[in-house]
């Protein structure tokens, strides 16, 4: 099997050699693994430390303004010049566990045209945090995240850190539309494998771990002000995504649907003791605290 991940980055040095040291650390028996990383702009040198890993990883450059959505399907039409079984999408601020790929790997064989998506927990309590999770009425927003219990389960939409794709399947549904803001692309991806008939299927198990990002449009320690002057930022729900995400995909987002983002950066729920341990602690290993390097182009 050629797996070809696919990871996109932006000054998180650290982290993003973390990842790719768990991901080829991992690499079962009968898989060839390679990766394209897009460097969208770094100015810490990740680069140049990917390549001294001596690790079969294409860099490809970005200019800054790429962020997750348009460096995600670059790193996949390079990876296409190559025709990779499976391709991998992966963030650069997961920490995979040993028998991770065996994971994927194994629900290709039982699942072999279907999307594969990977729970991830945090490092701290073990509670999934990324994934994927069904639509409650054919709706988007408002919806739970599908428990990692032990059985395989059928999800609608999912979280893109931790996603493998079948080549079958990205022949029936297409590339990732690298056009959007930063980010949608996971989401309109899984709104896309809908109609495109094609099953989305999370793993049984946990592969990895990856701290919690809070973002400041939906941080409760911040002002109203401060929320509300980022939650339409290029970050966050630009308008002229939003109003293009909601023209693409109408018949699963309602009209209010669309605004939940912005009412709960008016008024968002606080934060449980377990959350804000969590959020200080992706926070304290974020080299530039909280702001716009902690995304690092991740999902």
């Amino acid at each position: 099997m050629h797996l070809t991940a696919l990871l996109a980055c932006h000054d998180r040095r650290e982290l993003t050699l973390r990842c790719l040291r768990s991901l080829f650390a991992v690499v079962p028996d009968g898989v060839r693994l390679d990766a394209v990383l897009v460097d969208d702009g770094s100015t810490d040198g990740t680069a140049e430390a990917v390549a001294s890993l001596g690790l079969p990883i294409t860099v490809v450059d970005g200019d800054g303004t790429w962020f997750w959505s348009r460096s995600l399907a670059e790193a996949e039409r390079v990876a296409e010049a190559h025709d990779p079984d499976a391709v991998l999408w992966l963030n650069d601020d997961v920490t995979l566990d040993p028998g991770a790929l065996m994971l994927l790997v194994a629900g290709h064989g039982a699942h072999p045209d279907s999307i594969l998506v990977g729970p991830l927990r945090t490092e701290r309590s073990g509670r999934t945090v990324y994934g994927g999770w069904r639509l409650e009425g054919g709706r988007v927003f408002g919806t739970r995240l599908e428990p990692a219990d032990g059985t395989y389960r059928t999800v609608d939409v999912f979280h893109g850190n931790l996603v493998l794709v079948p080549r079958s399947t990205r022949r029936r549904i297409g590339p990732v539309d690298g056009s959007w803001a930063h980010q949608f692309a996971d989401l309109d991806y899984g709104l896309r494998a809908i109609d495109a008939d094609v099953t989305a299927v999370q793993l049984p198990l946990s592969v990895g771990a990856c701290q919690p990002f809070l973002a400041p449009w939906d941080d409760p320690r911040r002002t109203r002000w401060q929320r509300m002057s980022t939650v339409g930022s290029r970050r966050a729900w630009p308008a002229w995504s939003t109003t293009r995400f909601w023209w693409r995909h109408r018949r699963h987002v309602s009209t209010t649907g669309i605004l939940a983002p912005y009412r709960r950066s008016w008024s968002p729920p606080p934060l449980t003791d377990e959350q804000l341990a969590a959020v200080e602690a992706a926070e304290s290993e974020s080299p530039g605290g909280p702001g716009p390097t902690q995304d690092g182009r991740g999902a």
